[in-house]
């Protein structure tokens, strides 16, 4: 594994590398459709970049050039390059916002705005699937907005954002991100759970868990069945504190042992300890009556 990022990191710096030379070429002046487009380019590899190597550094270099693309990309002369410029923009607010101490909140807006901005071109009608991945991050941006201000509405605006996503992400077209924007649904139920309606919030996110698990089964994707199983249980834990404690403690437990068979002592030495303790921790809320 470490092999391969290392080949992907230096595969990516030499890509920036050709991509900066190209820029001697095409210049601003002479040649401003190109210099866009290799602007993109170079913000595009920084950002791939940033995932394994040095995040804060080069998601600022890939902000940096998303916005010398936007110098040409406007949104009258070209309006499908600009939105996928602003998505991807984007998706450098967001990445940096988790490398950043300070300024989260601001970069999560910023985030948030630009996939706004993406949105006003890539509509429904035209451009369905490009339509249903920005509504999907513009749902991820307002629900870790919700972690700073206004909590409840932006939780409520993710929601919307997942459902919007979903008409388009569907189980039978696109399983695999259906599976995703539904994990997404889940956790923006769960935090509103902690705020209002727990019993009807924690019954639709196992509800949303279900739908996952058509996806995720354990032949084909083991990890993530065995990470959403175990989730599940700790909805279930949640669910037996306000009705059928019983039922749901037995579930919670049958869930925790269906992501055992997956997450071993051997392969995942940490979930494998944190579910044992659930588990225990769960027999021992199960016997006080």
């Amino acid at each position: 594994m470490l092999s391969d990022i290392t080949e992907d990191t230096i595969l990516l710096k030499e890509s920036i590398q050709v991509f900066e030379k190209d820029l001697e070429t095409f210049t601003i002046d002479k040649y401003p459709s190109e210099y866009a487009l290799t602007q993109q380019k170079i913000g595009s590899a920084y950002l791939e970049l940033s995932y394994v190597l040095s995040i804060e550094s080069n998601t600022k270099r890939a902000i940096e050039a998303f916005e010398k693309a936007l110098e040409i990309y406007t949104i009258d002369k070209y309006p499908l390059d600009y939105a996928e410029t602003m998505n991807n923009l984007g998706n450098a607010y967001m990445n940096i916002s988790i490398a950043l101490v300070l300024g989260k909140q601001d970069n999560i807006a910023r985030a948030k705005k630009s996939y706004e901005e993406a949105l006003k071109i890539r509509t429904i009608d035209k451009y369905p699937i490009k339509y249903a991945v920005t509504m999907n991050n513009l749902g991820t941006a307002y629900l870790r907005l919700s972690s700073f201000r206004d909590k409840e509405s932006n939780i409520i605006r993710a929601i919307e954002a997942f459902e919007k996503s979903l008409k388009i992400r569907t189980i039978d077209k696109y399983p695999l991100d259906y599976a995703n924007t539904m994990n997404n649904l889940s956790s923006a139920y769960l935090d509103l759970s902690v705020i209002r309606d727990k019993e009807s919030n924690l019954t639709k996110i196992i509800r949303v868990y279900g739908e996952t698990l058509k996806i995720y089964t354990i032949d084909k994707y083991p990890t993530q069945y065995a990470m959403t199983v175990y989730h599940l249980g700790l909805t279930f834990w949640k669910l037996a504190k306000e009705r059928d404690k019983k039922l749901n403690c037995m579930r919670a437990d049958i869930a925790f042992l269906n992501a055992l068979k997956i997450l071993t002592s051997k392969n995942f030495p940490g979930y494998n300890n944190t579910i044992k303790g659930a588990r225990e921790d769960l027999k021992e809320f199960w016997s006080k009556s």
